[in-house]
């Protein structure tokens, strides 16, 4: 009997930054790729996968250059800066 593997099945937080402030959610991962909808208050100036760094994966996330600056100014988010920094670097 061959038992199945969960490789996918962990949580994810999501930050979304914008004009009224920072908005976190939480969901869960299931498949390699997944699609997801949150209503917001506005549209975003910055998205960050993983604020915290709390899981081990490497994230393929198409950021906009607008986006990118915006995160390049958070000063409270020195990760997502250096990430900003990479990914304005490619």
């Amino acid at each position: 009997m061959t038992e199945s593997v969960l490789l996918f099945d962990f949580p994810l937080t999501i930050a979304f930054h914008g004009k009224s402030g920072r908005v976190e959610k939480t969901i869960t991962i299931h498949q390699q790729s997944e699609d997801f909808y949150f209503p917001l208050p506005e549209a975003p100036s910055a998205v960050r996968l993983d604020p915290r760094l709390e899981v081990l994966a490497k994230i393929d996330f198409d950021v906009p250059a607008a986006m990118l600056d915006a995160q390049l100014q958070d000063k409270e988010d020195l990760a997502g800066r250096l990430l900003a920094v990479a990914a304005l670097k490619k």
